[in-house]
């Protein structure tokens, strides 16, 4: 153990920038936190801004210094929205709204796009990975996976994304990696 958050969370997502990772949103037991925190060393925190709904179950990427936080789940209710964080400025705002609510999602660049794979949709299981333009909210298909998941551990390497286990709605230890076209 190498430090203490400043309250306990769970359900929250972690972006780096640099040297420097950001902590959005999650439950601390009593409720959804609106916070996004900001460490470079796992000890001392700083408060970078408010979101502008608090959500858990999120998906996020970084695109320079703007995170994007995608869907998620807001007291109890999957959200549509798209919020973005200037992680210099600290402003928050929701950037767009996707077409449909979504919370378990992975999110993630490769090629110079931002993608969206899986995730829930109500009690559904989504298999499709779809582009996003983070700005309009707007989803164009441009994969499915092998099956519907949500809640995968994702992790880029070069120019692969790992989508790692997850549930639909058991439990899964699949692998699936995803390649850029070209």
């Amino acid at each position: 153990i190498v430090g203490q958050l400043p309250e306990p969370r769970s359900g929250a997502v972690a972006v780096a920038i640099g040297s420097t990772i950001y902590l959005l949103g999650g439950n601390d037991g009593s409720g959804d936190i609106p916070s996004v925190l900001s460490t470079t060393d796992g000890k001392t925190f700083h408060v970078v801004g408010q979101l502008k709904v608090a959500v858990q179950e999120a998906g996020a990427v970084a695109i320079g210094s703007t995170i994007y936080l995608i869907g998620g789940v807001s007291n109890g209710v999957q959200t549509a929205d798209i919020q973005s964080v200037n992680v210099t400025t600290g402003a928050t705002a929701i950037a767009g709204r996707l077409p449909v609510s979504l919370s378990g999602e992975s999110v993630f660049s490769l090629g110079g796009a931002v993608f969206v794979a899986g995730g829930r949709s109500g009690a559904s299981y989504r298999n499709q990975i779809d582009s996003l333009n983070p700005a309009t909210g707007a989803l164009a298909r441009s994969a499915l996976l092998p099956e519907g998941l949500a809640a995968a551990a994702t992790a880029r390497v070069g120019t692969s994304v790992y989508l790692v286990g997850g549930e639909n709605p058991a439990q899964l230890k699949t692998v699936i990696r995803i390649t850029a076209a070209g």
